[in-house]
C-alpha cells in the first residue's frame, strides 16, 4: 500500500545544502564507509545510559506538523525503515537525521531534515513495518549513516543488543540493552495473541531488557553487534510494544530479517544500491 504524503514543502537542512534542489525520489551518493558503524569517537555523555553525539548515527526522528511520532532508521540515503503506524498520520511527515540534544542548536555537526514523499507499508496488523521514501536524499556526515540489514541471526551477538529512545524527561537519546530470547521462552511470556503452538507468530522476535525497564518510542530499532566486526551493528527488530503475561516485561519486535524479501522487492524498482545496508565493505 502506498500513501502519498504532503508535497507542499521542500525538505530543508538547518544549514544550506546543495541537494535541496534534487528531484523527488532521487538518491544522492553517500561516501561509502559502509553501513552499521557506530561512531566510537563521538562525544562522551554525562552518564552511561545517554547515547553519545553521533554514536548510533542511523537513528531517525519522525515528525508530523512538528509533533514527535516515533523513530526509524536510515537504510539508504532516501529510505527510512520504521513501523507502519505512521501511515495513519501520513500528512506532512518529515524525518530528521543526526539529531541528538533536543534543547541545543550548538552541536558539532548539524542535523538534517527531509520531507516524506511516499509511505510503503507491509504487515498483518501485528508486526507491520514501513519504508518511508524521502523527497530528497540525506548526505552522509559523521552523525548520519545507514544501518546494516539482513545479517543472519546466527552471526549476531544476541546478548548485547541496543535500542535508542528519546524520553519525555530528557532531551538526549537514551540507550537500553537487550538480550534476544528463543521462541519457546518468549511464548511463555507474551499474550497468546502472539503465539502459535509453542513459538511466536512468524515475523516476531522478543527480547528482555538488561538494565532498566525502558519506555521505547514507536518504531524503535533493535540493533545488535555483528560477530567478528568490531563496532558494527545490524538491525534485527522494530519495536511493537511491551507485553506482560507473567510479571516480566517483554519487548516485542517485528523481525526485520523476516521482511527482507519484501524490502528487496520494494527497493529494486527504486534502484537502491544494496551497499547502503549490506556489509559488503
Amino acid at each position: 500500500m502506498k500513501i502519498n504524503a504532503s508535497q507542499n514543502n521542500l525538505a530543508s537542512d538547518r544549514s544550506s545544502n546543495p541537494i535541496a534542489k534534487a528531484k523527488i525520489g532521487r538518491q544522492e551518493e553517500m561516501p561509502n564507509r559502509g553501513c552499521g558503524f557506530a561512531n566510537s569517537k563521538s562525544q562522551q555523555p554525562a552518564d552511561d545510559l545517554t547515547s553519545r553525539f553521533g554514536e548510533f548515527n542511523w537513528m531517525i526522528r519522525i515528525m508530523a506538523n512538528d509533533l514527535f511520532l516515533g523513530i526509524g532508521t536510515l537504510i539508504a540515503p532516501n529510505i527510512v525503515l520504521t513501523s507502519s503506524v505512521h501511515e495513519y498520520v501520513s500528512s506532512n511527515l518529515t524525518v530528521i537525521a543526526g539529531e541528538w540534544d533536543l534543547n541545543s542548536e550548538n552541536e558539532i555537526y548539524p542535523h538534517l531534515k527531509r520531507t516524506v514523499h511516499t509511505i510503503i507499508s507491509q504487515g498483518d496488523g501485528i508486526n507491520d513495518i514501513a519504508l518511508l521514501e524521502l523527497r530528497v536524499s540525506f548526505s552522509r556526515q559523521p552523525n548520519i549513516n545507514t544501518i546494516c540489514l539482513g545479517i543472519p541471526i546466527t552471526i549476531v551477538d544476541q546478548d548485547n543488543c541496543i535500542s535508542i529512545a528519546w524520553h519525555e524527561e530528557g532531551s538526549k537519546p537514551q540507550q537500553h540493552r537487550f538480550a534476544i530470547q528463543s521462541d519457546e521462552f518468549c511464548s511463555q511470556l507474551v499474550p497468546k495473541t502472539y503465539v502459535r503452538g509453542n513459538k511466536l507468530e512468524s515475523g516476531l522476535i522478543c527480547a528482555t531488557h538488561l538494565d532498566n525497564a525502558p519506555d521505547l518510542n514507536v518504531g524503535t530499532a533493535l540493533f545488535c553487534p555483528i560477530q567478528g566486526a568490531p563496532n558494527r551493528y545490524t538491525q534485527l527488530g522494530i519495536f511493537i510494544g511491551t507485553e506482560n503475561r507473567t510479571g516480566t516485561a517483554t519487548e516485542l519486535f517485528a523481525h526485520v530479517n523476516h521482511f527482507m524479501p519484501w524490502i528487496y522487492k520494494q527497493l529494486g524498482p527504486r534502484r537502491t544500491d544494496l551497499k547502503h545496508f549490506l556489509p559488503i565493505v
